[in-house]
């Protein structure tokens, strides 16, 4: 196609993008005719109707002969605003390019003083800025929040980069890419090539006519995913025109993108996957029947009584199902919040010990962890504890003597003795390296702990004697002392466990070690790095040595080695750009988690059978029963109590009679019962091909290990 000759070159193209805006067409180009008329110069205004379904088409078509600088394009399928304007960009001829949105709510009457202020100032790209916006307060906060994140994680100096009204030299569109959230990073794509740019504020008005088309994805996720994606394209990006690096206070917690980085990697895709056995399941179940029943003190089980923890995580997941409903979400985001809550607290400490550089070091790495990216994922009491320990170790240092007791307490009662073991570890490491604690009451303070952590407890044995020999015997003495638990592992066990967990920065963890090594050899611990080997090394140490060992265990140490490490990664710059691969693939791996859910056996979500159980049962009612296996994610969401096996049951004191009819001694004891009524069972295929296959039953669907099967393949027989 040949290039128009420069005469034929009008002087301003004007770039609006029109989806089903047949309301606000005529008006939106009349307003912005009468004001290029008089403008005095040449101009072209590329209308870009973006598969409209309306009458757009036709209204624009008809335009055509009373208006010849109007150039209708019609794109055969909508594409999404930002492909409309980026057709409009591959058509426009002029020197000075201009865009505004086509709902009507962009003011064309400043585009004269956006031009003169281009021309004026030598800048290459002029974006407004709306002064008093007329949107609702949701439309608002959620643009104020997408905005914040671009301004401190891009660096592109715009605090309204969602604004549609923009001014450009033509130049400036080399810089773009064709990407489909492009109308919120053209100012960040201009900056990273060199380009300036400007904010001068413009009139918004509230629409009149029309719906928008923008919700919670394309305003909020979809940017954020993009982002990260302009920040790796931004540090590759070699500039001919160069600019001057933007700088940002180290003091703020959100002057770094660490902070902005945190909500996707703790909120995004929370609720993808169906909730995992044996834990998510249980955890979940005991909360919706506490949050149906009322019954906040005595924690059930699928209906019996259910004393293995205390009740704090039970008591924030049951309030998080009462405002959210019964969701994965739902019953995840308490340890999202509490991973939130961990990483914020690790910079508070980090500032205060070290400096606000390495505090945002540390909280890079931290975030990027495979460790703490997962424990904020799953419905488990080890995250909320792992708060609990690190908010007490927190208060600790900045001398909250009051809530250095309180804390340990709370995270007793989230998990158990763990919360009070590692920040008294951290404390006598800092005492051994040195520091004084003057006037601290650890008497009093201790027996606070003790109160706040045993209070749930005592009111369970004073109500029913016989829990006290259960809670002091075999959840305190055996779990740790022996292995009557079954999870028994050598004492290396947790080694290997911080190598993967420690994920990307595992390669750091050599430097720490020798470091650490020299320093206890020669006795030249600081008192900051004792309260870090306190932190770490005490518990690593009581752990190995306990007969009952998870690899959630080591969270409460996560956040102590993301301190230690940071001493070798001094550039948060670079830190972040290290990170960033991780943070990307453990993204990545949430996202396409769904067609793994077999591969993980009895860890398995068994949303998908209890889907299909409940079709069945929906077309004929009939007894549902689980055999020698944990499947408690099956009465979640179905949201009923079933028959079980005694062992797998977890019942610790005697049954009434309507709950001892649901209680089956085995396999053997099931199938005997169940021979001769309508009736789906939950087992594992070893069970099934063992005891149930020689008596006619039949798989209808699998999950992981776990088998759905009845008398037949299809709606019950007799």
């Amino acid at each position: 196609m040949p290039s128009p000759s420069p005469s034929s070159v009008p002087g301003l193209s004007v770039v609006i993008p029109f989806y089903n805006e047949e309301a606000n067409l005529i008006s939106v180009l009349a307003e912005l005719r009468t004001l290029l008329d008089h403008l005095g110069s040449t101009y072209e205004v590329l209308a870009i109707n973006d598969g409209s379904k309306d009458s757009t088409t036709s209204l624009l078509n008809d335009l055509i002969p009373s208006w010849p600088e109007l150039q209708p394009i019609h794109l055969p399928t909508n594409q999404g605003q930002a492909a409309a304007i980026w057709a409009g960009f591959q058509a426009c001829t002029s020197p000075l390019v201009a865009v505004l949105d086509g709902d009507g709510q962009n003011d064309p009457s400043a585009l004269p003083a956006m031009i003169d202020h281009l021309e004026k100032t030598g800048t290459d790209m002029v974006t407004g800025v709306r002064a008093k916006r007329q949107d609702s307060w949701l439309r608002k906060r959620m643009s104020r929040v997408a905005n914040n994140v671009r301004q401190f994680f891009l660096k592109d100096g715009v605090s309204d980069s969602g604004c549609a009204l923009k001014v450009m030299r033509r130049e400036v569109i080399s810089a773009f890419l064709p990407l489909r959230t492009l109308y919120s990073f053209m100012p960040a794509l201009a900056v990273s090539a060199g380009f300036s740019v400007v904010e001068v504020p413009v009139v918004h008005r509230p629409r009149t006519a029309g719906t928008s088309s923008y919700g919670l994805i394309a305003m909020l996720w979809r940017p954020a995913v993009d982002m990260l994606g302009i920040w790796w394209f931004g540090q590759r990006r070699f500039r001919t025109l160069g600019r001057p690096q933007a700088t940002a206070s180290n003091e703020s917690i959100s002057s770094q993108p660490w902070f902005w980085i945190l909500p996707i990697m703790i909120f995004f895709l929370l609720g993808h996957r169906g909730l995992n056995e044996p834990d998510e399941g249980r955890y979940a179940e005991i909360a919706r029947e506490m949050a149906v029943s009322g019954d906040w003190l005595v924690p059930h089980l699928n209906g019996f009584e259910h004393f293995q923890k205390p009740p704090l995580i039970y008591w924030a997941t049951a309030l998080s199902f009462k405002l959210f409903g019964f969701t994965e979400w739902a019953a995840r985001l308490p340890s999202a919040l509490a991973a939130w809550g961990t990483v914020i607290l690790t910079f508070f400490l980090t500032r205060r010990k070290w400096d606000a550089t390495r505090a945002h070091v540390a909280c890079t790495m931290l975030i990027s962890m495979l460790g703490l990216f997962i424990s904020a994922r799953l419905l488990i009491p080890d995250t909320t504890m792992a708060f609990w320990i690190i908010a007490s170790i927190t208060a600790l240092s900045f001398e909250r003597r009051g809530w250095f007791f309180v804390c340990m307490g709370l995270g007793f009662l989230t998990k158990g003795p763990m919360a009070i073991v590692v920040p008294l570890a951290a404390a006598v490491g800092r005492s051994l390296s040195g520091a004084r604690r003057k006037n601290w009451p650890w008497v009093t303070g201790l027996l606070v702990t003790l109160l706040i952590s045993l209070s749930w407890f005592l009111i369970m044995a004073a109500q029913k004697p016989e829990l006290f020999d259960y809670f002091l015997r075999y959840e305190l003495v055996e779990r740790f002392a022996s292995t009557s638990h079954g999870r028994s592992r050598p004492w290396w066990f947790f080694l290997p466990v911080l190598l993967v967990a420690l994920l990307p920065w595992t390669i750091s963890l050599p430097k720490l070690i020798k470091k650490t090594w020299l320093q206890l050899k020669s006795r030249n611990l600081s008192p900051r790095q004792g309260l870090l080997v306190g932190w770490v090394l005490i518990p690593l140490v009581i752990l190995s040595l306990a007969g009952s060992k998870l690899p959630t265990y080591i969270l409460p140490l996560l956040p102590g080695l993301a301190i230690g490490l940071s001493a070798f990664w001094t550039n948060p710059r670079r830190t972040l750009t290290f990170a960033m691969p991780a943070i990307a693939t453990w993204i990545a791996i949430i996202a396409l988690s769904g067609p793994g859910n077999d591969s993980l056996g009895r860890q398995a979500s068994l949303r998908n059978l209890s889907a299909t159980l409940s079709a069945l049962l929906h077309e004929k009612p009939a007894e549902v029963f689980v055999c020698g296996t944990r499947a408690h994610g099956l009465e979640f969401y179905l949201q009923q109590l079933v028959s079980t096996t005694r062992p797998e049951g977890d019942i610790v004191l005697p049954l009434s009679s309507p709950d001892n009819l649901r209680v089956y001694k085995n396999a053997k004891d099931c199938l005997s019962h169940f021979a001769s009524v309508n009736a789906y069972g939950i087992m594992r295929r070893d069970t099934f091909d063992r005891y149930f296959a020689p008596d006619h039953w039949e798989i209808i669907t699998t999950n992981g290990d776990f088998a759905l099967v009845s008398h037949s393949p299809s709606p019950l027989s007799n």
